[in-house]
């Protein structure tokens, strides 16, 4: 993940928060959830490039 994307992505979450007093906490909120998001989707096809298979409970 590039790190200019991240800042990208920080600085529209900023600019979209209007209210003043929660502008400094809500786009780390973001960017930690944002973080997650980009682990859950990632990990699993990582395991499955490592290990030939797929963890998470997809039924196969």
């Amino acid at each position: 993940i590039p790190l200019r994307h991240l800042h990208r992505i920080h600085r529209l979450v900023v600019q979209r928060t209007t209210c003043p007093i929660t502008a400094p906490s809500f786009p780390l909120a973001h960017t930690f959830a944002y973080f997650i998001h980009i682990l859950s989707q990632t990990i699993p096809s990582m395991l499955q490039a490592v290990f030939g298979t797929w963890y998470p409970a997809t039924g196969t």
